[in-house]
């Protein structure tokens, strides 16, 4: 069944207690997988994708864009952002690494480029004490009857499919032919998209319901997370680099 994805059952299972027995092995393009190992790395994209994401965020900042909004207005702006964020991240999860191989760059570059973006957007974010722009994201919704384009900008962009999104589910895809990460990130990505578009289209009760201070702190925690995960993107990338750096000879030796 190549190019598809389907489990087998396993035979036998040597640890009684493990959450996956029965299903142990995964085929994935024609790839036997573990599918705890599969499974593992779906939480990892998931927990990722969510931090960066940031299902909270968003709500918080539609509640105060489209303040004043009817139903129908927010529900046009959420949907709109919603279809732009699946477009712009499901195409650079499938063919980002297929854009940037072709393109000469070494995927050890993007990772460090994309953990040094990361720390420059979350780092004076959490030194300023500033998650969520309130008096900037006011002025934006004044215009109700832009509800299409403020589902654009900046709900979809820079809210849901930024910088830090798109190189997160970039990196997460792995090689290009390996098809199990590629799949794994897609299913993954698509579970905080729907979380935010839920929490979205519901953003004014759910501001009402956690409260600025409580959005406030949730966001710095989370950016705390990705910050972390962009000494890690770094480091990884440094690690790949170093093998080229190290074996290329000089210019002009």
């Amino acid at each position: 069944m190549a190019g598809g994805v389907h489990c087998l059952k396993s035979v036998s299972c040597p640890d009684e207690h493990a959450l996956f027995c029965g299903y142990t092995v995964c085929v994935v393009g024609g790839v036997r997988m573990d599918a705890r190992q599969v499974a593992t790395y779906w939480v990892l994209c998931f927990v990722s994708i969510f931090a960066v994401v940031n299902p909270l965020r968003a709500s918080t900042l539609t509640a105060l864009i489209t303040e004043g909004w009817t139903s129908d207005q927010r529900k046009r702006a959420v949907h709109r952002a919603l279809v732009v964020a699946i477009g712009v991240l499901f195409c650079s999860a499938w063919i980002g690494n297929h854009v940037i191989l072709r393109s000469g760059i070494h995927l050890g570059g993007f990772r460090v480029a994309s953990g040094l973006l990361l720390l420059a957007i979350v780092v004076p974010r959490m030194a300023r004490d500033r998650p969520l722009q309130t008096a900037f994201t006011r002025h934006i919704g004044a215009n109700v009857n832009n509800a299409h384009g403020i589902g654009v900008f900046p709900l979809a962009f820079p809210l849901l499919c930024g910088i830090a999104p798109i190189a997160t589910v970039t990196l997460y895809t792995g090689e290009p032919n390996e098809l199990w990460r590629r799949v794994t990130t897609l299913v993954a990505l698509a579970v905080p998209l729907v979380i935010a578009w839920a929490m979205m289209r519901c953003a004014p009760r759910v501001h009402a319901f956690v409260g600025e201070r409580g959005s406030r702190i949730v966001c710095h925690v989370l950016d705390l997370t990705v910050a972390a995960w962009a000494i890690d993107f770094s480091a990884v990338g440094v690690r790949d680099l170093l093998p080229l750096v190290l074996l290329t000879p000089p210019a002009g030796g």
